[in-house]
């Protein structure tokens, strides 16, 4: 239960930072069969209206350990883009060449970067959560918040 709870709580640190933010997103919506991501920002309609501008919808998944876990991502991102968040400090750098390789880009914590104790450095799939927002959201922001609207 310790561990569930720590994940809901994670989920709602990412959710308090998406409203703080003004990022427009859908919690917990069903994609396909069964296939229920975290997030999708900005909108289930929008990543799946077959318009070019909905590449840049993307689903954001979280999880605050990894182990074998995050396969069950690969089942949610079909063609999108798919972000997965961890603050997993213990995850070995073939899984994280493996998760590359089927396009799943993690999201960590700054302080996870650091090439001394952790894995993630040096992997071209992993992005901190400041280069996520800067280069991943920002840019698509002005076009997500206008088809929210519509």
């Amino acid at each position: 239960q310790r561990k569930s709870r720590a994940g809901y709580s994670y989920e709602h640190h990412i959710e308090a930072m998406l409203v703080g933010g003004e990022i427009p997103f859908e919690k917990q919506v069903v994609i396909d069969t069964k296939k229920r991501p975290d997030f999708i920002l900005p909108s289930l309609g929008f990543i799946s209206s077959g318009e070019t501008i909905a590449k840049t919808g993307l689903i954001l998944s979280a999880k605050t350990t990894l182990r074998e876990r995050w396969k069950q991502v690969e089942r949610e991102k079909g063609d999108r883009n798919l972000y997965l968040t961890t603050v997993d400090e213990s995850i070995a750098s073939n899984a994280i060449e493996d998760m590359c390789n089927i396009g799943v880009q993690l999201v960590v914590p700054e302080s996870l970067m650091d090439k001394k104790k952790y894995e993630y450095a040096g992997h071209k799939n992993v992005l901190t959560f400041r280069q996520f927002c800067d280069d991943i959201v920002a840019p698509n922001l002005e076009a997500w918040r206008s088809a929210k609207l519509q």
